[in-house]
């Protein structure tokens, strides 16, 4: 797995909240996802910190206590519970203060279970505080940085393809483009789920998509190689 650049790894850092912080420092927390693509990619847009890597009695042992320490730096969050995630949620409308969700719905606890859980290559990346060497660290997808410097949006598999898609839509409104096999794997994935759900058995929808679109114009699996983007020539 690759990691950030450390310039990118320094500004995702310096982005966050002193509560949350202390949380990543002192507890077995990852972070994860939107905010890590939003910092490297500069999209200046109010997103989550999704924290990752506690279970559910835990997560909420820490949404009380971050809740708490925002309360002491004068920042009202409201607590919500779901099946999902402790989040927290600013009281006002606030710019400044990010929501903040503490995922325990899966058991992911390292950052490779974390980096192979995200549905798109550009918000495959996680950083966390190593303990034992007192310094932060980081994985990213082997395409995090072309993707997101082409604005390709890859998708690489989810256990819920129902929200992969929905966030394609999000995604383009941002500017990233979805190609032919990345659509096809989606509706291919939501096909699957449907069988194992005992809902019928769809064929695969790969080649219907292959007759409007037979050679998408950007493949995973295209035989030439792709560019690695460096940290200089990373325009960001």
């Amino acid at each position: 797995m690759k990691q950030l650049f450390k310039k990118d790894l320094d500004r995702v850092i310096a982005a966050l909240p002193v509560p949350v912080l202390h949380l990543l420092v002192n507890q077995r927390v990852y972070l994860a996802g939107g905010l890590i693509r939003n910092v490297v990619a500069r999209e200046n847009e109010k997103t989550d910190i999704d924290l990752f890597g506690l279970e559910y009695m835990d997560s909420l042992d820490a949404g009380h206590i971050l809740a708490s320490q925002y309360a002491n730096l004068g920042v009202e969050m409201e607590f919500y519970e779901t099946e999902n995630a402790v989040s927290l949620i600013p009281a006002e409308d606030d710019e400044d203060t990010k929501p903040v969700q503490l995922v325990h719905r899966w058991p992911l606890d390292t950052a490779e279970k974390i980096v192979a859980h995200f549905d798109f290559t550009v918000c495959a990346a996680v950083v966390w505080w190593d303990p034992l060497n007192k310094f932060w660290k980081s994985q990213v997808h082997d395409d995090f940085y072309t993707d997101i410097q082409e604005q390709h949006l890859v998708y690489i598999g989810s256990e819920e393809p129902g929200g992969s898609l929905l966030r394609a839509f999000k995604y383009s409104r941002k500017g990233y483009t979805i190609h032919a096999d990345s659509i096809a794997a989606i509706v291919d994935d939501l096909n699957a789920l449907a069988v194992k759900r005992g809902k019928g058995a769809p064929e695969p929808i790969i080649e219907l998509l292959r007759e409007v679109d037979p050679i998408p114009e950007y493949r995973r699996e295209s035989a030439s190689p792709r560019d690695e983007v460096t940290e200089n020539e990373f325009p960001f």
